[in-house]
């Protein structure tokens, strides 16, 4: 670094003000001062660069540049001048921009930017300015250019409503209206030569504004790109972006478009829809909860209608024992026995003592009930009032069941009876079978019933009962036999009962199923089980159970008649995608035959293999009657054949290795594409003209418990690890995205002359 030798400043403090800017990418660099006197204190060497003159010639003449201005940029140069002389007097901090046009050692005219702000002592008193110029030329020259140009034709631009904004690797150099109104500014002169990649808000996204930009200059046109920016008013917007090259000029296009307020309208119009379909169903939510309150108000009348109007006795009590609810029938059982007109709030003790029973044992039982009671414990004891009529004792039997509230406390007691009286004996029988029935079919829908080598019923249930009420309109009685209930409708049925009666009555265990018609003509499905019930070794009665399986059978009917219409429909879809592929294949060899561009022909070609993989698919589909995961080996050889075939390549010779694997339609389809575009590959490159070894190509695919493993591996030229890397071809692209998309593992490894090994490990979702 070279400094004058009259500078009163110390070179480490230029350097370290040279080496902070040079790192902003200034063209070159000056430290001028106005006090005590007009001079150059440094200038660096790039000076020579960018206007053939060497630094020496800055420190001889103070006003050296002055006198290389353009006249027409002289007066508002030296405005600037005369400014920084008075900051400098003043010491005010203040940065001076100023663009203006030199000539240069050729004597030709440039555009220079100068930025230049001054720099105090540790007391705050003015010491120099210091400048970083800019060499702005070419984009200078491109914006006079097009300021020159017809005003209609400006107007046009200007006014266009598509933004359009003109950048110099990444910093704005024009914008339009539209673009200004996007961008959240005024005038050209907020935003000139601010950095676009300064919008962006993540971190991803201004990666791919990077790459965008260096596309650009590499003359490559940019699709559009939607990006999230924040402008210079701090708006959030959401842009698409469509970038190109200025042919000829060091400038890039950009048309920009504010998709904000549209994706903000589709949001609401969503919203919209949803709330729609809330009130849609929430009408209908409140629709089937009022049907339900009129149902169980109805159910709560008819149940309070039927417990008044029962038999039973049933009464209500609170913690206190005092009744809070009875029915009919126990205000009828306390006026008969005790000559008592029972009323809300009476004690339940005050029953008790209008009691006359002569069996002290009962009294004391049902005394113990009331005690156990009052700790919450369900219980149920005989009672046994006094019958004046009669002269004689009535038995009654009544259960006292507890309610609980949050806390597990008793807050009311439930109380109901019923009068066990001549039938006392006979209930204790019933009561004993209502226990071994209700061991075995508790809250079941079964039918259960057994008979004897008589035919005569020696048990049965109440479903079995309502059944045999359906079937003879009879009600069965026990030690009868069902042969004096034969009906005319269900004779077919009766044979074939009898039929496995006999077999089971020989030892048979017997499983069968029935139809038969109701009284109401409805058909009722049945699924018997017989099986003998053996006592020393003598089969002496046959058990029957049935289940009603009507509904099963009718779903079943319904769902296989569902299954072929669904068989008749995926077929035609997949055989009319098939077609589909078949006709664009065809329309593309037509294009084909129609053009004469090699390129565009062999791009064609590969469309045309692309769309066969997915057809070929869609045909073993609809061939094989499976329509969610097909034999992916059979596809892989015709694929392999049809691709060399359209390539001419008859001389390459395949050898396969293929296991025989079901593979879904989610990933046969990725793996097909993948397969066709490695083979492509191979045909296309593996094996140029002039190669004279044998051409070989090895195809494997493999299973293991929890991964595919596909292997492709041709004996040709080769290719180096470099050239692999840097692969950026559709094909490449369109492997790598699909081995991604099925989360498979992607490895190609290639040796000069030795040929390529493409392998795709695929896993299993277990």
């Amino acid at each position: 670094m070279k400094t004058n030798k009259n500078a009163d400043i110390q070179i480490k403090e230029i350097k370290e003000i040279f080496d902070l800017y040079v790192s902003k990418s200034s063209d070159f660099f000056f430290i001028y001062t106005f006090f005590p006197k007009e001079k150059y204190l440094y200038v660096s060497d790039s000076v020579k660069k960018i206007t053939g003159y060497p630094p020496k010639d800055f420190y001889k003449q103070h006003n050296f540049l002055t006198e290389k201005v353009h006249p027409d940029d002289l007066k508002n140069y030296n405005r600037i001048s005369e400014e920084s002389k008075k900051i400098q007097k003043d010491s005010k901090s203040k940065t001076i921009n100023n663009i203006f046009r030199i000539k240069n050692k050729k004597g030709e005219y440039i555009f220079l930017e100068e930025e230049s702000f001054l720099v105090k002592d540790e007391k705050g008193k003015a010491k120099y300015f210091v400048g970083i110029v800019k060499d702005i030329n070419q984009v200078e020259s491109q914006k006079r250019l097009l300021e020159g140009q017809n005003e209609v034709y400006k107007e046009i631009f200007d006014n266009i409503p598509v933004a359009i904004i003109m950048y110099y690797y990444g910093r704005v150099r024009y914008v339009n209206k539209a673009a200004k109104k996007i961008l959240g500014v005024g005038s050209l002169k907020e935003c000139y030569d601010y950095n676009l990649l300064d919008l962006i808000q993540t971190k991803k996204e201004k990666e791919k504004g990077i790459k965008r930009i260096k596309e650009i200059y590499k003359n490559k046109k940019q699709p559009e790109t939607i990006f999230h920016i924040k402008n210079l008013k701090n708006e959030n917007k959401i842009v698409t972006l469509h970038s190109m090259p200025i042919p000829g000029q060091d400038l890039g296009l950009m048309i920009i478009s504010d998709k904000t307020e549209e994706l903000k309208k589709q949001e609401l119009e969503l919203k919209a829809k949803l709330h729609i379909q809330e009130n849609i169903l929430l009408k209908k939510q409140n629709q089937v909860k009022q049907k339900l309150l009129e149902e169980l108000t109805i159910k709560r009348s008819q149940l309070l209608n039927t417990i008044n109007n029962s038999d039973y006795l049933f009464w209500i009590t609170d913690s206190n024992l005092k009744i809070i609810l009875f029915n009919q029938a126990f205000y009828n059982y306390c006026l008969k026995y005790f000559n008592l007109k029972i009323t809300i709030g009476m004690g339940t003790e005050e029953i008790i003592g209008t009691a006359n029973e002569i069996n002290k044992e009962s009294a004391e039982s049902r005394k113990n009930s009331y005690k156990k009671i009052l700790t919450s414990k369900e219980t149920e004891y005989e009672v046994r009032p006094f019958n004046k009529e009669k002269q004689k004792h009535d038995v009654y039997k009544i259960l006292l069941r507890p309610i609980l509230d949050r806390n597990k406390k008793m807050a009311s007691v439930y109380c109901y009876g019923h009068e066990i009286t001549e039938k006392y004996d006979f209930i204790n029988q019933i009561e004993i079978q209502s226990v071994k029935l209700t061991a075995i079919i508790q809250n079941s829908p079964i039918y259960l019933w057994a008979i004897d080598k008589r035919l005569q019923l020696t048990l049965f249930n109440n479903n079995y009962e309502t059944l045999i009420e359906t079937l003879y309109n009879e009600s069965p009685k026990l030690n009868h036999s069902l042969r004096k209930m034969v009906s005319d409708n269900n004779k077919e049925f009766v044979e074939k009962i009898n039929y496995h009666y006999k077999k089971a009555f020989l030892g048979s265990k017997e499983n069968f199923q029935v139809e038969f018609i109701k009284k109401d003509y409805k058909k009722i499905f049945l699924d018997i089980n017989l099986f003998p019930i053996v006592v020393n070794n003598e089969v002496k009665e046959v058990a029957g159970i049935a289940i009603d399986v009507s509904e099963e059978i009718n779903k079943q009917r319904q769902l296989s008649q569902l299954l072929e219409e669904k068989e008749v429909l995926m077929k035609e879809i997949h055989h009319r995608t098939k077609n589909n592929l078949q006709v664009i294949t065809s329309m593309l060899n037509l294009q084909v035959q129609n053009t004469e561009n090699n390129e565009i022909k062999q791009a064609l070609r590969d469309t045309q293999n692309r769309i066969y993989s997915m057809a070929l698919i869609h045909q073993s589909l609809y061939q094989n009657k499976n329509y969610s995961s097909i034999n992916i080996s059979d596809n892989i050889t015709s694929l392999v054949q049809n691709i060399l075939y359209s390539f001419n390549k008859s001389d390459i010779a395949p050898e396969f290795d293929i296991e025989d694997i079901i593979l879904d339609l989610n990933t046969s389809v990725p793996l097909s594409l993948i397969i066709n575009e490695i083979i492509t590959n191979i045909a296309k490159y593996a094996f140029p003209q002039g190669f004279k070894r044998d051409k070989k190509i090895n195809i494997s695919l493999k299973r293991t418990d929890h991964t595919i493993y596909f292997q492709a591996k041709d004996n040709g030229v080769g290719a180096t690890k470099d050239k692999i890397e840097n692969t950026n071809s559709t094909g490449f692209i369109i492997i790598t995205s699909l081995a991604e998309q099925i989360g498979a593992e992607l490895k190609i490894h290639s040796e000069i002359n030795k040929g390529t090994t493409v392998s795709l490990t695929i896993p299993l979702i277990q």
